[in-house]
């Protein structure tokens, strides 16, 4: 039975979002304000960034009660927390993607604020708006049991996680930290977006996903060394993270992997690594 999205509760959380999103922009008017430093290594953390990652988690709680809203999602294992003698499930993998939605667009359109301004600021909120109208939309559709829309939602959602990989690659890689915490901040985001793609088809996605989160890491060692654009190291991450994420995702919904695909995404991956070497080192 095909059930259309709560588009009423939907259009509530955004509102919320939009109205965050545009206090914070305010707030970080001046980006000094309130900052707190951790240690010498780790970067500072103003308000600004506090508030956007809380309304990142108020994202993630409307998308997990949108969720287990959907009968279709009865039919997975949830974990759950119990207080007393009620029990509270939990959908964590819906989380993510909402969570990303929100921070994404505030950190990567951040970057360019001093050239484009207000538009920057623009840009972000009708990004974080888009984003998660469609990534909330597209896990109502993607858990649906009807095969040929639930498939074409989940291949939507893995196109925005892509996008949010390269938003994340950048601000991480523009910010320049020392490799002691860009390594472990790309490996964690590889991680959790990787797990929002393979959680569709299997139940033991966090293991893979983090091997996938180590080799991402590692290799933001070796981008680090090139001395090129943000934008084109985010770009090699990318590539990296798509071909190991995208064989995963076939090796589990397919059951296997046929040796035409492996040829596939090692000729994809292959030719864009080199077009991607050349362009860095000219």
């Amino acid at each position: 039975m095909l059930t259309r999205p709560r588009y009423d509760q939907i259009a509530a959380l955004v509102l919320i979002v939009a109205v965050g999103l545009g206090v914070i922009f305010l707030i970080d008017i001046n980006p000094n304000i309130l900052r707190a430093r951790v240690g010498a290594i780790l970067p500072g953390i103003s308000v600004a960034w506090l508030l956007v990652v809380l309304l990142g988690l108020i994202a993630s709680a409307g998308a997990d009660v949108l969720a287990r809203g959907v009968p279709a999602i009865q039919q997975r294992d949830l974990p759950g927390v119990t207080l007393g003698d009620k029990r509270f499930e939990l959908a964590p993998a819906f989380w993510l993607l909402p969570f990303f939605s929100v921070v994404t667009p505030f950190a990567f359109f951040r970057l360019f604020n001093v050239g484009l301004q207000g538009i920057a600021l623009v840009l972000a909120l009708l990004a974080a708006c888009g984003l998660l109208v469609a990534v909330l939309v597209g896990q109502h559709y993607a858990l649906l049991n009807m095969r040929s829309i639930s498939t074409q939602a989940r291949l939507g959602l893995h196109l925005i996680t892509y996008i949010l990989a390269f938003g994340n690659f950048s601000v991480v890689l523009f910010a320049q930290y020392r490799m002691l915490v860009t390594a472990p901040m790309i490996a964690l985001i590889s991680t959790l977006l990787c797990i929002a793609v393979l959680h569709w088809y299997t139940s033991a996605s966090t293991g893979v996903a983090a091997t996938v989160g180590v080799l991402s890491g590692q290799a933001a060692w070796a981008v680090s060394y090139w001395g090129t654009s943000f934008l084109l190291g985010a770009a090699v991450l990318l590539l990296l993270f798509y071909v190991s994420t995208s064989l995963l995702h076939q090796f589990y919904s397919a059951q296997g992997l046929r040796r035409h695909i492996v040829l596939e995404y090692s000729l994809i991956g292959g030719g864009l690594l080199a077009v991607l070497i050349v362009a860095v080192l000219r």
